[in-house]
Parts: C-alpha cells; structure tokens; sequence
C-alpha cells in the first residue's frame, strides 16, 4: 500500500514538474521516461548519484552536475555492452580474463551532468539530455584505452542515450 501511495505522488510530483512531452533524448512523454527510469533501476540497482551542484546557464536552461557510483554486474554487462554478454573463448594459456569478466564487479565512479530546458510560461521541464561520462572510470578500472575502446564500441541504444 506504501509503495501505491508512493508511486502516485512521484507521478503527480513529475506531472507538475515536466510537460506531458517532456523530452529525453529519442524518447518523448511522462510515460515513456518513467519506463526508461524504471529500466535503469532494474540494471543500476544500487546506484548511488550524489548531487554536487545545479547551475543557471541561461534563461530556461538549469544544469544539474553530479556523481554516480555504480557496480558493474551481469544484468548491466548484458544492457549496456551487449555485446560483452556472449562468453569469449578462452585458451588455458590466456592470462587475460575476458573484458566481461574484468568489468563484472567493479565499482565505478562517473560524472554525470544533466541539462534541463523549461517552459517560459509554465516553469515546467520540456526537455532533460543527461550524460554519463563513463570513459575515465572505465580507463581507470580496465588501464587500457585499446579496452575501453572495445567495451564502449557496440553500447545499447537504451545505454546510448545517457553516456
């Protein structure tokens, strides 16, 4: 019952907050964001974004800058880097584990910016782009930028919209 009455006041705190075309990215509508937020839920767990500052760049237009921490687990291997989820063939006399493998486990730490357009005349969200820079966490966690050329490469459309 907690959680109804939750999900309905989220709801109506977002209906008051963004236009019912709000926009993120290709997607478009309350809808379609909040089923995109449920999605990273579901393969960012236990992530943890800490919100270091929000600054006015111009009339209509805030930016959001923040911290992500996230481990890297299967279900996130399998969304963002798809492309990682097929086991590699492995010789007994490779040294190198697979890139899933070296990824799977690891603590991120990424910077995250958000840019939000309002309404002139409603003060509401039209328009949110966040990103995700995920590069330098990867180079510190992988040491190889040839690797994080190669886990980067085939991203998710859904992964995609945020890095």
């Amino acid at each position: 019952m907690q959680n109804d009455n939750t999900m309905r006041k989220n709801l109506a705190f977002l209906q008051k907050t963004f236009t019912s075309d709000v926009a993120m990215g290709e997607l478009s509508g309350i809808d379609e964001l909040i089923n995109q937020w449920r999605r990273y839920s579901q393969y960012f767990g236990d992530a943890r974004l800490h919100l270091q500052r929000v600054e006015s760049m111009a009339p209509g237009v805030m930016k959001a800058t923040a911290r992500l921490h996230v481990t890297i687990t299967e279900l996130i291997v399998r969304f963002a880097f798809p492309h990682l989820s097929e086991p590699e063939p492995v010789s007994k006399y490779d040294i190198n584990p697979p890139l899933r493998e070296r990824l799977k486990g690891k603590h991120l730490d990424c910077s995250v910016s958000i840019d939000f357009q309002f309404d002139e005349d409603n003060g509401r969200v039209t328009r949110l782009e966040p990103r995700i820079d995920v590069i330098p966490a990867l180079l510190r966690k992988l040491g190889d930028l040839s690797d994080v050329v190669e886990v980067c490469y085939s991203l998710s459309d859904d992964a995609r919209e945020g890095f």
